[in-house]
């Protein structure tokens, strides 16, 4: 358990990382939040939209909310260890 505890923070730690113009344009923002969620993460919703309005490229919110959504429940299957 400790193992998967650190590995998530270290991998949280990935993701403070800036998008850049191109990534800001072309992201599914579904899979974005879902991967988010699957790493542990609380929505990153206001940072990523902080960082692509200065490209004039803002996110789309409800998708990324909704594959938040669906990710966090997958990963709190795995965490739990619960099957089903």
């Amino acid at each position: 358990m400790r193992a998967l505890l650190l590995t998530i923070v270290l991998l949280g730690g990935c993701a403070t990382q800036a998008l850049t113009e191109n990534e800001c344009r072309s992201t599914n923002w579904y899979s974005r939040g879902e991967q988010d969620a699957l790493m542990g993460n609380r929505p990153q919703i206001d940072r990523y939209n902080e960082q692509c309005t200065r490209y004039g490229a803002a996110p789309v919110e409800q998708d990324y909310m909704n594959g938040w959504a669906a990710g966090y429940g997958e990963w709190n299957r795995r965490v739990s260890g619960r099957r089903g």
